[in-house]
C-alpha cells in the first residue's frame, strides 16, 4: 500500500512537470490548474491579446498604456523610461522580428501578444533599445 501511495505521488509530480510546453522561440506558457502565467527569455512584461480586450481599448498603444505598469500613452506614443532625453523620447518597436521606431498602427485584435522591455531587459538592443522597446507578435 506504501508503494502505491509513493508511485501515485510520483506520477502526479511528473505531470504537472510535463504541461510546460514550449510553443514559440520566445513565448513559453506554463499552465497549473486552471491559472496561466505567460513569461518570455526577454525578462519584460507580457500582455496578451485577450488582456488587451479587456480594457475595452481598440487603439493598441492605449491598451498597452492600460496593461503595463510605468508605461504612459502621450501624443500617439509610448513613454517607457519617462522623458530622459531632450530630442527623442520614442521606444524601439519590434514587428514579428522587424525593427522600427515608428509607432504601428494595429488594433487590438490583430495582435497575439506584446512585450515592454524597460532598463537592462532592453539593452540587448543596444543605443535603439535605450528608451524600452515594445515587442509586437501579430497573429
Amino acid at each position: 500500500m506504501k508503494k502505491l501511495t509513493s508511485l501515485l505521488l510520483f506520477l502526479a509530480a511528473a505531470m504537472i512537470v510535463t504541461v510546460s510546453c514550449k510553443l514559440k522561440s520566445d513565448t513559453t506558457v506554463v499552465r497549473k490548474d486552471t491559472k496561466e502565467r505567460v513569461s518570455s527569455l526577454y525578462g519584460g512584461t507580457v500582455v496578451t491579446r485577450e488582456t488587451l480586450e479587456q480594457t475595452g481599448e481598440i487603439n493598441l498603444l492605449r491598451a498597452i498604456a492600460m496593461r503595463v505598469p510605468g508605461v504612459e500613452y502621450r501624443n500617439g506614443n509610448l513613454i517607457i523610461r519617462g522623458v530622459g532625453t531632450i530630442n527623442n523620447t520614442d521606444p524601439l518597436y519590434v514587428i514579428n522580428g522587424v525593427q522600427t521606431n515608428d509607432p504601428p498602427n494595429f488594433t487590438v485584435l490583430e495582435i497575439e501578444s506584446v512585450e515592454v522591455l524597460k532598463g537592462a531587459n532592453a539593452s540587448m538592443f543596444g543605443v535603439r533599445g535605450a528608451n524600452g522597446v515594445v515587442i509586437i507578435n501579430l497573429r
